[in-house]
């Protein structure tokens, strides 16, 4: 089966307290003072060590410091749910600096699955970041990262649970957390999509496939967008209209700079089978 793979974001982890931390990036040196108050138990001055550690390259050093501060007791239950995001999203994506895409060391993703089990079923209540987390577990399931055994069960039981969030859940937190609640909703939806239409998991049904790319889109998925675009296209669990698939394609492809949405808008406006390319 061809996936489209959407690596993690970091919308929730850099929205939430991240001002605070990355104030002390792209420091040439350790700041002493800043590592006694660390050493002291001062839960911030772990987080900032913690970057300071990673600016200059001593990204061991950084993970002890990052554990520390997910550890520290003493932070308001908002910030340490937010080390804690921190951290498992720096063992899952192979850096110590989340505002940073490149990969500094190798991922570990026993290590990350063990930090998002702790933030996503010992804390209460239900959060935004608790929710990410969640979702982060069904993705380490589904595609059996670093060896991980695959458990489509659990990631299909994780990604609905988190696809039926009402929108009143959703509107009940801040401005910010509704809108990193909607992106992690929209990113299970459209997984769903994924297992209905490939059959993975679930029974294959095109028909349930297109409802939850709808509902995903709804929740401004981009990659739900492309196969709502695609199905309407084809005429796949849905009446063909190649008129709304057209110019839905055409939108993700202006909006969004989506090279596969470009693609497929020029077969489509041409009216040609659409070229290969994974969903």
């Amino acid at each position: 089966m061809k996936r489209f793979n959407i690596s993690a974001k970091s919308l929730l982890a850099t929205t939430l307290l991240s001002c605070s931390l990355f104030s002390f990036a792209n420091t040439a040196e350790i700041d002493q003072k800043l590592l006694e108050q660390a050493k002291q138990g001062d839960g911030l001055a772990q987080g900032k060590v913690a970057y300071q550690y990673c600016d200059i390259g001593d990204y061991e050093e950084s993970l002890v410091w990052l554990e520390k501060y997910a550890n520290n007791t003493s932070l308001s239950q908002e910030k340490r749910e937010f080390a804690q995001h921190t951290i498992a999203d720096a063992y899952a994506k192979g850096t110590c600096d989340i505002t940073n895409k490149q990969q500094q060391f190798t991922p570990d993703y026993y290590k990350a699955l063990e930090w998002y089990q702790h933030l996503a079923f010992t804390q209460k209540p239900e959060t935004p970041l608790l929710y990410s987390a969640k979702f982060q577990i069904a993705e380490i399931y589904n595609f059996r990262k670093d060896g991980i055994a695959q458990d489509g069960e659990k990631a299909k039981r994780y990604y609905t649970e988190i696809a039926n969030i009402s929108d009143n859940t959703l509107n009940s937190f801040s401005k910010r957390g509704v809108a990193a609640l909607k992106e992690t909703r929209g990113r299970a939806r459209y997984r769903l999509a994924q297992m209905y239409y490939f059959g993975d998991f679930a029974r294959q049904d095109d028909q349930l496939a297109y409802q939850w790319a709808n509902k995903a889109l709804a929740d401004n998925s981009e990659q739900g967008g492309i196969m709502v675009a695609v199905m309407q296209y084809r005429g796949k669990g849905t009446t063909q209209n190649k008129v709304k698939a057209i110019d839905l394609m055409g939108k993700i492809c202006d909006i969004r700079a989506n090279q596969k949405a470009c693609d497929w808008y020029k077969d489509m406006k041409a009216d040609k089978p659409l070229r290969e390319g994974s969903l």
